[in-house]
């Protein structure tokens, strides 16, 4: 059972079938963080850059590149952990 480990962050000791079952999102859980990826894409195109203030752009693109990337790293743990739990372990 998980329990929390006391640090200055909140963090939790899982095993591994809990970060199994935490790690694997349902289809409409992908479906929406593939539709904030997909729009924080969008806002990174259609930005213009401001001559007048160029460290608030590259500040606003630094942010929604991490955005993206956050969010991709989620579906791919997603994926990798389905992959895990389909595929047999060989002793």
């Amino acid at each position: 059972m998980s329990h929390v480990i006391s640090n200055q962050f909140t963090q939790y000791d899982l095993s591994e079938a809990e970060l199994s079952a935490g790690l694997i999102l349902s289809t409409f859980q992908k479906y929406v963080i593939q539709n904030r990826i997909a729009e924080a894409a969008a806002q990174k195109v259609r930005m213009t850059y401001n001559l007048e203030n160029p460290t608030a752009c590259l500040q606003q693109e630094a942010e929604l590149q991490g955005r993206i990337l956050t969010l991709q790293q989620l579906l791919d743990d997603s994926e990798e952990a389905e992959f895990a739990v389909a595929t047999p372990q060989e002793a």
